[in-house]
């Protein structure tokens, strides 16, 4: 089947199932500007459409036509560019995951322009921004202390910036404590074999507990693969507790920064306590899997081989499988690696180059950390409208938090200084 499939293929529109934090569905994580609409042209939402009828909308049914035609959709942009530097993109790896076992879905919707029969089988679930951080690279949609603090300073320039997602954010609050969302939830469970949980910041959410709790209790956990993106400021009891009920879970910790870098990327935690929960991680069950999963952007770049070594070599010491991916910041793109100045990406490339050096790396890894230095090759042109604005940001956010930038990055002064 995969051979007579255009080149551009995704499986993904046909087996998964997508929210953002605010209930608005969508393709996938990784799609551009792709809400899926209803019969009348706006935006669907799980408080107002169910599950049942988003999947199977004529807006989903025409993108799954336009997958299976030989035109690349502009939503999936980011995936394409993310291959044409060496990176494995989220295509690429959903399609090694389920392309075999969705054949006759896909033949499905291929006979009936678009229309498949089947519930989807792989949901991103993110239930609200409830979020006890607000990291620099992340804005009010994802996380309610982003929201609260744009909240609290209603004539700073820079924070009101993000009042769209803000009035996003507002919407985040709710929808997923619907009985009705639960009831059809829970009707499809029995054809789930998995599930990507984030936020927000899925620990400290209580409904995700209580879906864990539902999986166990109805026999569904032993067929179940969990995947967590979470920031590791808290491992619940609960969760210790529950986890060897599940065939397989992936904890994905999102860690961009060692020690006080940590701190300022990702504030208001600590490093002492991330590193307490991480190596609570290290004696969890075999059927867990642990990963780094770091937002690399203009202000860690240059440090991402000290990330990438730290863990490796936790791995040596413990024997613990623990592998970093680099996750390529694509918004906000005054944040972007392109925007690095010259002389630092070459420092930069010269330090991702010596880590591929390294005689332990996996293929995986290799390909990741060249598209790394892939992108920082891209010459700069003119930037400076970026550039003022993440000056900008830095400074209203480092004046607001009592932070200074500059002495947690001192290599990076220019980028304060211009």
């Amino acid at each position: 089947m995969s051979s007579v499939l255009p080149q551009h293929f995704c499986v993904v529109p046909f087996v998964h199932f997508s929210c953002k934090p605010d209930g608005s569905p969508r393709v996938c994580c990784f799609s551009q500007n792709s809400y899926v609409l209803n019969d009348d042209g706006k935006r669907s939402h799980l408080s107002a459409q169910s599950i049942n009828e988003i999947w199977h909308s004529k807006w989903m049914d025409s993108f799954r036509e336009k997958m299976l035609s030989q035109a690349v959709p502009p939503e999936c942009k980011f995936c394409h560019n993310e291959e044409a530097t060496g990176k494995i993109s989220k295509r690429q790896s959903e399609n090694r995951k389920y392309l075999e076992t969705s054949k006759e879905i896909i033949a499905c919707a291929k006979n009936q322009n678009g229309k498949i029969n089947s519930p989807p089988v792989y949901f991103d679930l993110r239930l609200g921004n409830l979020c006890n951080l607000k990291c620099r690279t992340c804005n009010p949609l994802f996380s309610s202390a982003w929201a609260r603090e744009v909240e609290a300073h209603p004539t700073n320039a820079v924070l009101q910036s993000y009042q769209s997602t803000l009035d996003q954010a507002r919407l985040s609050e709710s929808w997923h404590k619907s009985p009705d969302f639960w009831e059809q939830f829970h009707s499809i469970a029995g054809s789930i074999e998995e599930i990507y949980l984030t936020g927000g910041e899925p620990m400290l959410i209580k409904e995700h507990f209580s879906l864990l709790k539902f999986f166990k209790e109805n026999d569904y956990a032993k067929n179940i693969y969990l995947r967590y993106n979470t920031n590791l400021t808290l491992l619940p009891e609960e969760f210790l507790k529950i986890a060897p009920s599940f065939k397989k879970i992936s904890l994905s910790c999102s860690i961009d920064g060692l020690k006080e870098k940590n701190d300022w990327l990702r504030s208001p935690s600590k490093w002492s306590m991330i590193q307490e929960n991480f190596n609570k991680t290290l004696l969890l069950p075999e059927n867990v899997s642990i990963d780094i999963n770091c937002t690399v952007s203009i202000f860690n770049v240059l440090y991402f081989d000290e990330l990438f070594l730290f863990f490796k070599d936790i791995a040596v010491r413990t024997g613990r499988k623990v592998e970093v991916y680099p996750d390529i910041l694509h918004e906000p793109e005054f944040m972007q690696l392109h925007l690095l100045p010259d002389e630092l990406k070459t420092q930069a490339i010269a330090k991702l180059t010596h880590l591929l050096k390294q005689s332990d790396l996996t293929s995986s890894e290799k390909k990741n950390i060249s598209s790394l230095v892939k992108l920082l090759e891209v010459h700069n042109t003119n930037q400076s409208d970026l550039l003022k604005q993440l000056k900008n940001h830095i400074v209203a956010l480092d004046k607001i938090r009592n932070e200074k930038f500059e002495m947690i990055f001192p290599e990076l002064t220019s980028l304060h200084s211009n």
